[in-house]
């Protein structure tokens, strides 16, 4: 039976029906010794990759030590593998192994540092590496064949078995070694050998041409809970090209699971009462339910020149999934995710249109209305810290004025104060400051108290042209040797990408030997940013001082640039207060421009353009499984191959972009190249509708000049969880 398969935008054709309900093979990576959270918060690639694809959150280990464990992964008991060092043959229990010969399938074990088809396991911790654990293996020589070591870090060997032309292996495993598996090392070196190794695996031809999966484990973990209930909470996370995308679950599930699975994937009997107990984890496969999609974007309400983030979230049918997408103003793009700037202002109907890979293909089309304003005029925005002090008299005081661009402003902006009543004076260490577009600048406003005690107030005014702006700062002059206290915070500017949050430390200062509790509160100068303190009252004792700790959380659907966070500290009639600057940082998105399609022996030319998010930082680039033949100029950004006829397929290929910014932010970013080997007939055209027009034929990639083509390849760009750094990919 032959199906087609859409990539990206075209249509060709694919492998034939799967042997396996879920996947026709699967590849089986163990890591070792950390819980969830911990490789979540610590691991980049790692979580990265669970939101590209899937993670469970329930996923619990059975026991401890790890024997235990990988006896259970692979024959739903532990018997007598209950501790560690136990080797080899011990166990006469039946596998995985069993199940997989006796149904005709095929499969290999690879182990770093293991000579091919040693079944004493010299050279390798056994604990790690269960095949050995039973006597049906370690003394059947054509099974101990199957036991092949690889290649430390770069597992050479491994990746060759995948990337051979036919023949692969049904089940496959990898044990790294305990240096790479994070055991003797910490989270961030195995994270890196992973972020090394599977973009190799996921652009191997075994899963560029397969119905392929990857499966990702943690053996134990330090005995966290999963919110499921399950009592050793590890990371858990299938990929690859039969597996969901952006998908989480929190239901409960072990390492029995993951055998069941295997087992119901094949329709093979389980093995003892504990797997056969476990549920399946079907939920992170594709499933075949009716074709839908729902189109959201950001922001909600647009300016002319603003870069709008549009995504489709699809369900059902068959993945991969085409997506074109029609921005109503004559311009066009493709991709489950992409941008769209606006020239104009009004009101554009934006439609996007699904194929999915059944056979035969289904369509599904929707629209949402998007009302593009004005753009944002150039201007500046003035902020004072703090925004009210208590001065002694004879006194003095200082205040900062910060002012920040807003909309690309560039400019001189002149600084004047009017005090009301008389009685306090201020000055400026500068009078005018010089604004770049973006950036912020400040100057220093000393204020002197007089004998005259009682409030004032000092009304700070910048001007630039015709533009002008003020901002109020409130001064309490007091009598010598009055009980009072001070605010201070250990940052008066920060950075904070939009839906994460940072924390500050307010500290309190007695003054002439003030005692009492004094309450925090603080206000924001736009919605989008909660305020929280811990504690929210401070007492504070004579001629001492003591923090809180303040954390600023901005919303993730927050459409303002700056914040100005006054914070104030409260005790009966004294108040003081002091003022927090936060720039907020855009996600950052891919931007896809135009389709790229190439044919076997023209060239592939991208440019990876990584733009920093503030203005100095210094980016670098990477790049992770390139095909044969391709290279990248990381200076440039320059990624240039001319695919073989012999290279059909799909090849994943990991942009990472880093810069130096502060905070130091990375990127991961997964780009498919794919190259259709053969001409395919136009199956889906007999499909659509008759008034379908045009720009759908070629958003699609099934019109007949297309196919007359010959051979055609396209480029997906997959959105990356954790973006904080925006990657821009145009076709040259």
């Amino acid at each position: 039976m032959i199906g087609y398969v859409l990539t990206g935008a075209l249509l060709h054709l694919g492998a034939a029906a799967p042997s396996g309900k879920y996947f026709d093979h699967v590849v089986t990576i163990l890591m070792e010794n950390n819980d969830l959270q911990s490789v979540l918060s610590q691991g980049t690639f790692e979580a990265s990759l669970a939101s590209q694809y899937t993670l469970s959150t329930g996923y619990s280990a059975v026991s401890h030590p790890s024997e235990p464990n990988y006896s259970a992964l692979i024959s739903g008991q532990i018997g007598p593998n209950s501790g560690d060092g136990i080797c080899c043959g011990q166990d006469s229990h039946m596998n995985i192994v069993d199940s997989l010969e006796s149904h005709g399938l095929t499969w290999k074990a690879f182990a770093e540092g293991l000579t091919n088809g040693d079944c004493t396991g010299a050279g390798i911790d056994t604990d790690h590496y269960p095949f050995l654990y039973f006597s049906d293996i370690v003394n059947s020589p054509s099974r101990c064949s199957d036991l092949l070591g690889t290649s430390a870090s770069s597992d050479t060997q491994f990746i060759s078995a995948l990337n051979a032309a036919n023949g692969w292996p049904d089940y496959i495993w990898l044990t790294p070694n305990t240096k790479d598996d994070a055991h003797d090392t910490s989270i961030a070196f195995g994270d890196s050998y992973l972020a090394g190794l599977v973009p190799k695996i996921l652009s191997s031809t075994m899963f560029t041409t397969q119905n392929a999966a990857l499966f990702i484990v943690y053996d134990e973990g330090n005995d966290v809970p999963c919110s499921s209930g399950g009592p050793d909470c590890v990371y858990a996370s299938w990929s690859g090209p039969a597996v969901k995308r952006g998908f989480t679950s929190s239901n409960s599930y072990t390492h029995y699971s993951y055998l069941h699975t295997i087992e119901d994937n094949w329709a093979f009997p389980t093995l003892t009462s504990n797997d056969a107990g476990a549920s399946v984890m079907s939920e992170f496969f594709t499933a075949s339910a009716a074709l839908s999609t729902s189109v959201s974007f950001t922001p909600s309400t647009p300016s002319v020149g603003q870069t709008v983030t549009f995504s489709a979230t699809v369900s059902g049918g068959a993945p991969p999934y085409g997506v074109g997408w029609d921005f109503g103003d004559g311009q066009i793009s493709v991709g489950l995710s992409t941008t769209h700037v606006f020239s104009n202002t009004g009101t554009f109907n934006v439609t996007a249109a699904v194929i999915d890979s059944a056979t035969p293909a289904h369509i599904v089309i929707t629209s949402v209305f998007v009302t593009v304003q004005p753009s944002i005029s150039p201007d500046f925005q003035i902020f004072e810290s703090p925004a009210s002090l208590t001065i002694p008299q004879g006194g003095t005081g200082l205040a900062t004025i910060t002012l920040t661009s807003v909309g690309s402003f560039t400019g001189t902006v002149g600084l004047a104060d009017t005090v009301s009543p008389s009685g306090l004076s201020a000055s400026f260490n500068v009078t005018s400051v010089q604004l770049s577009a973006g950036d912020s600048a400040s100057s220093a406003l000393t204020l002197s108290a007089s004998s005259l005690t009682g409030g004032f107030s000092v009304n700070v005014t910048g001007t630039s042209g015709s533009l002008s702006h003020s901002a109020l700062v409130s001064v309490t002059v007091v009598s010598q040797g009055t009980p009072g206290f001070s605010l201070s915070v250990s940052s008066s500017s920060l950075k904070i990408p939009r839906g994460s949050s940072a924390n500050l430390t307010v500290t309190l200062t007695s003054l002439t030997s003030f005692s009492g509790n004094v309450g925090l509160s603080a206000s924001a100068s736009a919605t989008g940013a909660v305020m929280t303190f811990n504690p929210s009252t401070v007492t504070l004792s004579a001629n001492h001082s003591a923090n809180s700790l303040m954390t600023i959380a901005i919303a993730g659907t927050t459409t303002a640039h700056v914040y100005k966070i006054t914070v104030t500290g409260t005790s009966g009639a004294i108040s003081n207060s002091t003022a927090v600057t936060v720039r907020v940082l855009k996600h950052s998105i891919v931007k896809v421009q135009g389709l790229q399609t190439v044919q076997p022996g023209q060239t592939v030319s991208l440019m990876i353009s990584p733009l920093a998010l503030e203005s100095g930082d210094s980016v670098t680039m990477n790049a992770i499984g390139l095909p044969q033949g391709a290279t990248f100029d990381a200076s440039t950004g320059l990624l240039t191959w001319t695919p073989a006829l012999s290279q059909g397929g799909t090849y994943t290929i990991t942009f990472i972009a880093t810069h130096d910014g502060t905070p130091a932010l990375a990127d991961y970013q997964f780009v498919e190249i794919t190259v259709q080997k053969e001409a395919t007939a136009c199956f889906i055209c007999t499909l659509l509708p008759q008034n379908l027009n045009m720009f759908w034929l070629a958003v699609l990639g099934i019109g007949v000049g297309l196919f007359a083509a010959g051979t055609a390849g396209t480029v997906r760009v997959y959105r990356s969880a954790r973006r904080t750094l925006r990657l821009n990919l145009r076709s040259l």
